[in-house]
């Protein structure tokens, strides 16, 4: 025999599942929040960490004339190597005079 609720056992019932996925809901929030804020501290502490072979680059001025005094050089000797080592592997480069 089937029982039947009045009216209000049926809002109590449809209250208390209301509650209970409002509840879920903030979970769900809560754990992609803790996720996004989880990948955005990952991020940065990589991004500050830099690359595991990066040289110091205290001083920024003498950093590129470093550089640029190294690939004079490479250019001079026809070294690519160097050039394989400093740029990626999608680098291109344009000229002014063609």
């Amino acid at each position: 025999m089937t029982k039947l609720l009045t009216v209000d056992d049926r809002v109590r019932e449809t209250d208390e599942v209301i509650r209970s996925k409002e509840a879920m809901a903030m979970r769900i929030a809560f754990i992609g929040g803790m996720l996004v804020a989880g990948i955005a501290a990952l991020t940065m502490t990589s991004i500050s960490a830099g690359p595991a072979n990066s040289e110091p680059k205290d001083d920024p001025i003498a950093w590129i004339t470093q550089y640029e005094n190294d690939a004079a050089a490479a250019d001079l000797a026809g070294d690519v190597s160097f050039y394989q080592k400093n740029l990626t592997d999608d680098w291109s480069d344009g000229m002014s005079n063609g």
